[in-house]
């Protein structure tokens, strides 16, 4: 949501932008976002949500952005049971709606009937997130929800604030590399790995940056994995599964 709201303000100089909620024709709930913006070409609409995709990509292009934000839009929606659509007229302007799923009536007779199951510790593995993105946050937790704990924080001093604050050990770490702080992911991963506590912790660079160097410089900093964004939920899980043995070993 945060994406759509921020690219309506951009897009747009002359007019405004609004958010109506509405419900569409099938019932479902509906989030529109309308702006009097620059509009979009029809003929570049089917790559329109693919990542790193911008109608002006050339060196005189007036507005900043890597092409990233639709795409994770996109998948947070997706994995939410959701799913986007856009109107747009180049020159007149666009509107994105967000169609969230509809509940099931069935399922929810079923939710409210089943009796409360007893509580129980939650000995799965933690994972802290490192990552300054709200919209980015919320999607990492949907991706590990279930089979991993998740705490986040959204800058350095946070980070260092979750790890003394948790009582759990950490056994691995999404690290966004570029934090828009002083201090950045590699800074950070390089810090952390000074202190005897995370020397052999799992670290796994996530950047939107996925040239060849930028791997070189997040693995030289200490990281043990570099995978770019966007990315999907399974070769998210299989890097991690493939290192956190690492660290439950060194915990025990």
């Amino acid at each position: 949501m945060r994406h759509l709201l921020e690219n309506a303000i951009k897009f747009t100089e002359r007019g405004g932008a609004t958010v109506r909620l509405h419900r569409d024709a099938t019932g479902a709930i509906c989030i529109s976002v309308a702006d009097t913006g620059i509009g979009i070409e029809h003929t570049f609409l089917p790559r329109l949500l693919e990542p790193f995709s911008q109608e002006d990509s050339g060196i005189t292009r007036r507005f900043e952005g890597a092409g990233l934000g639709l795409a994770l839009t996109r998948r947070y929606l997706e994995l939410s049971g959701a799913h986007l659509t856009v109107l747009t007229e180049k020159g007149l302007g666009s509107t994105f709606t967000i169609h969230f799923a509809q509940p099931s009536r069935s399922a929810d007779v079923r939710a409210s009937a089943k009796p409360p199951e007893p509580q129980t510790a939650d000995c799965r593995p933690l994972v802290l997130v490192v990552e300054d993105d709200l919209d980015n946050q919320i999607l990492l937790r949907a991706m590990l929800k279930n089979h991993y704990r998740v705490i986040a924080a959204s800058s350095p001093d946070d980070a260092r604030r979750q790890i003394e604050s948790s009582a759990a050990a950490i056994d691995l770490i999404l690290m966004d590399l570029g934090l828009r702080t002083e201090e950045d992911g590699l800074m950070l991963t390089r810090s952390l790995r000074r202190r005897e506590r995370f020397r052999s912790t799992p670290i796994i660079a996530l950047t939107g940056h996925a040239l060849v160097v930028d791997r070189e410089r997040a693995l030289a900093a200490g990281c043990d994995d570099f995978i770019a964004k966007p990315f999907d939920r399974s070769r998210l899980l299989s890097a991690i599964e493939r290192l956190m043995p690492r660290s439950q070993a060194s915990s025990r």
